[in-house]
């Protein structure tokens, strides 16, 4: 009966899991970095690692952000969707550019997971209000001529200079 009981002890302990596992790399709610800018040719402050994919092809702003984002693009943007999301200072020595591609993510995976989209659009330039989304990371995928880019987006209602710092202090 001991053994019995010292067997299930074992495989208890190993068979308990970790509630903070790592998340995959890919995950499409992981923020791992951030670009901070208020005006599309502001030079960007880039706090840790970033797990994106903007390729040169949109440019988002203000982040962070109170009320509403610009997103701008040379070619036309089609369709925008906003994503929660939660950052972990993980993945930093990561090399996005070739872990992540327009396949990555399906646009049914995105939509399922958007609490904002907008589609239908045909502009080089689209505003978009998320003054109603909670304060904290969000991931904004855009589709320009069919494919897939993405940026990290961070909510801000409070804006004060602390409450930057704060965020920053968390990527330092």
């Amino acid at each position: 009966m001991k053994n019995v009981f010292y067997a299930c002890l074992v495989l208890l302990a190993f068979g308990c899991s970790n509630d903070k596992a790592t998340p995959d790399q890919t995950a499409i709610d992981l923020v791992t970095g951030i670009t901070f800018r208020q005006a599309p040719d502001d030079s960007p402050q880039v706090f840790g690692n970033p797990n994106v994919r903007v390729s040169n092809q949109f440019v988002l702003y203000p982040n962070p952000v109170h009320q509403t984002i610009l997103l701008e693009s040379p070619s036309l943007i089609t369709s925008v969707w906003v994503v929660p999301a939660h950052a972990q200072k993980i993945y930093q020595t990561a090399n996005f550019a070739t872990i992540l591609n327009a396949s990555t993510y399906s646009e049914t995976a995105i939509s399922s997971h958007a609490t904002l989209s907008l589609s239908g659009q045909s502009n080089n330039t689209v505003t978009m209000t998320i003054g109603t989304l909670p304060e904290g990371y969000y991931r904004v995928f855009v589709k320009i001529g069919g494919t897939l880019y993405w940026d990290n987006l961070y909510v801000d209602p409070i804006g004060t200079e602390a409450h930057i710092a704060e965020i920053i202090g968390f990527w330092n």
